[in-house]
Protein backbone atom coordinates (compact mmCIF):
# COMPACT_ATOMS: atom_id res chain seq x y z
CA UNK A 1 0.00 0.00 0.00
CA UNK A 2 1.16 3.37 -0.69
CA UNK A 3 0.92 6.58 1.06
CA UNK A 4 -1.33 8.26 -1.64
CA UNK A 5 -4.98 9.44 -0.01
CA UNK A 6 -7.49 7.38 -2.28
CA UNK A 7 -11.16 9.00 -2.71
CA UNK A 8 -14.27 7.00 -2.96
CA UNK A 9 -17.25 8.85 -4.07
CA UNK A 10 -20.70 7.06 -3.72
CA UNK A 11 -23.17 8.47 -5.21
CA UNK A 12 -27.11 7.01 -4.66
CA UNK A 13 -30.86 7.46 -4.45
CA UNK A 14 -31.51 7.33 -1.12
CA UNK A 15 -29.79 6.72 2.35
CA UNK A 16 -32.17 3.91 2.42
CA UNK A 17 -35.45 3.73 4.91
CA UNK A 18 -36.08 1.99 7.78
CA UNK A 19 -39.98 1.40 6.39
CA UNK A 20 -38.64 -0.77 3.24
CA UNK A 21 -36.00 -3.85 4.59
CA UNK A 22 -34.54 -4.53 1.65
CA UNK A 23 -32.53 -1.10 1.50
CA UNK A 24 -32.05 -1.11 4.67
CA UNK A 25 -30.10 -4.18 4.51
CA UNK A 26 -28.54 -2.72 1.89
CA UNK A 27 -27.56 0.04 3.75
CA UNK A 28 -26.11 -2.57 6.53
CA UNK A 29 -24.22 -4.12 4.05
CA UNK A 30 -22.74 -0.89 2.05
CA UNK A 31 -21.93 0.24 6.04
CA UNK A 32 -19.67 -2.92 6.79
CA UNK A 33 -17.94 -2.52 3.73
CA UNK A 34 -16.94 1.22 4.60
CA UNK A 35 -16.28 0.45 8.08
CA UNK A 36 -13.71 -2.28 6.52
CA UNK A 37 -11.98 -0.45 4.00
CA UNK A 38 -11.59 2.99 6.56
CA UNK A 39 -10.05 0.33 9.31
CA UNK A 40 -7.94 -0.94 6.23
CA UNK A 41 -6.75 2.45 5.03
CA UNK A 42 -7.26 4.85 8.49
CA UNK A 43 -5.77 8.21 6.89
CA UNK A 44 -5.38 6.86 3.16
CA UNK A 45 -8.69 6.58 1.97
CA UNK A 46 -11.86 10.00 2.03
CA UNK A 47 -15.19 8.04 1.71
CA UNK A 48 -17.77 10.57 0.90
CA UNK A 49 -21.59 9.10 0.10
CA UNK A 50 -24.32 11.64 -1.88
CA UNK A 51 -27.87 10.93 -2.16
CA UNK A 52 -30.25 12.55 -4.61
CA UNK A 53 -32.59 13.64 -1.74
CA UNK A 54 -30.09 15.04 1.06
CA UNK A 55 -26.98 16.35 -1.61
CA UNK A 56 -28.47 17.12 -4.70
CA UNK A 57 -26.05 19.84 -5.14
CA UNK A 58 -23.59 17.23 -5.49
CA UNK A 59 -25.18 15.55 -8.14
CA UNK A 60 -25.31 18.96 -9.97
CA UNK A 61 -21.80 19.62 -9.22
CA UNK A 62 -20.14 16.48 -10.59
CA UNK A 63 -20.76 16.74 -14.49
CA UNK A 64 -20.22 12.78 -14.97
CA UNK A 65 -22.49 11.92 -12.54
CA UNK A 66 -25.09 14.41 -14.45
CA UNK A 67 -24.51 12.87 -17.44
CA UNK A 68 -24.73 9.26 -16.90
CA UNK A 69 -27.81 10.36 -15.03
CA UNK A 70 -29.55 11.89 -18.10
CA UNK A 71 -27.92 8.85 -20.55
CA UNK A 72 -29.45 5.76 -18.30
CA UNK A 73 -31.64 7.43 -15.95
CA UNK A 74 -31.57 6.82 -11.81
CA UNK A 75 -31.14 3.14 -12.39
CA UNK A 76 -27.85 3.85 -13.23
CA UNK A 77 -27.21 4.56 -9.02
CA UNK A 78 -25.85 4.04 -7.24
CA UNK A 79 -22.34 4.68 -8.74
CA UNK A 80 -19.28 4.23 -7.07
CA UNK A 81 -16.36 6.46 -8.29
CA UNK A 82 -12.48 5.68 -7.03
CA UNK A 83 -9.72 8.12 -7.61
CA UNK A 84 -11.73 10.42 -10.40
CA UNK A 85 -12.72 6.86 -12.33
CA UNK A 86 -16.39 5.16 -12.00
CA UNK A 87 -16.02 1.90 -11.14
CA UNK A 88 -19.07 0.18 -10.66
CA UNK A 89 -22.76 1.14 -11.36
CA UNK A 90 -26.33 -0.12 -10.78
CA UNK A 91 -25.33 -1.66 -7.16
CA UNK A 92 -22.74 -0.91 -4.38
CA UNK A 93 -19.51 -2.12 -4.38
CA UNK A 94 -18.14 -5.45 -2.73
CA UNK A 95 -15.64 -5.21 -0.11
CA UNK A 96 -12.94 -7.03 -2.13
CA UNK A 97 -14.13 -4.85 -5.24
CA UNK A 98 -13.29 -1.56 -3.53
CA UNK A 99 -9.73 -3.54 -2.05
CA UNK A 100 -9.13 -4.41 -5.71
CA UNK A 101 -9.36 -0.91 -6.70
CA UNK A 102 -7.46 0.87 -4.36
CA UNK A 103 -4.74 -1.35 -4.90
CA UNK A 104 -4.93 -0.91 -8.97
Amino acid sequence: MTDKVHQIKIYDRTAGCACRPGEQRGMMVLHAVLYGIRKEYGDRVSISYFTLDRNKDEFEKNSEIKSLIDEKGLEILPVTIVNGKVCKTGENPTLAELRELLES
